[in-house]
């Protein structure tokens, strides 16, 4: 009976045939993936359509408000001027000023 030897050469082959099967079998669940997400949402955009025709039959706009007449804004708040220091000549004179009383 004749025994067959494996040689370097045919395992690296086995090696690679597997590597090209497994390259293949992941090219083949991303189309399936890719195939059932696009049924997914082509099922959820008929959903959605569905559903965007109920509520454009049942729906109501929305009343306007309208404002009520002799109402007034109220005027809008004025900045308060904010206290500057005079200049030193002013200073000083207050400072003189407020010594004397």
């Amino acid at each position: 009976m004749a025994v067959r030897n494996s040689s370097p050469g045919t395992r690296q082959t086995r090696l690679r045939h597997l590597w090209l099967a497994s390259l293949g079998t992941a090219a083949v669940a991303r189309r399936e993936v890719r195939g059932a997400v696009a049924s997914i949402r082509d099922g959820v955009e008929a959903v959605g359509k569905r559903f965007k025709g109920r509520i454009a039959r049942t729906a109501k706009p929305a009343p306007r408000k309208s404002p009520v007449r002799g109402a007034t804004r109220k005027a809008a708040a004025q900045k308060k001027p904010t206290p500057r220091p005079g200049s030193a000549r002013t200073r000083a004179e207050r400072r003189v000023a407020s010594k004397g009383r």
